[in-house]
């Protein structure tokens, strides 16, 4: 058994007609998320922050994962755009301005 990630919240599967995303291609880390909850899958909970976003005020648990958000990166690993096993917020404040 899985345990539950920390900021994961109950997602329950919708019997309503699944839309998709009318992208033409790879789709979007948070489409893909939306998608499966939709289908009853647990997904972890975003939070997407500007580069200048203050977090200093984020009430969260840690650790947490810091990633680059763009339509033209889909390998954000390649680019270094992921930090992980980020410990507390003021590591996230130059985690989310550094990736």
């Amino acid at each position: 058994m899985r345990p539950n990630a920390s900021n994961a919240g109950d997602i329950v599967a919708s019997r309503q007609p699944i839309v998709l995303p009318g992208s033409h291609g790879a789709l979007s880390e948070t489409d893909s998320k939306y998608l499966l909850a939709r289908c009853g899958v647990r997904v972890s909970r975003d939070l997407v922050l500007a580069p200048d976003a203050d977090v200093s005020g984020l009430t969260l648990a840690a650790p947490f994962v810091v990633k680059v958000v763009s339509p033209d990166i889909h390998h954000k690993t390649e680019v270094g755009g992921v930090r992980v096993g980020v410990a507390d917020i003021p590591l996230v404040q130059m985690a989310v301005k550094d990736v």
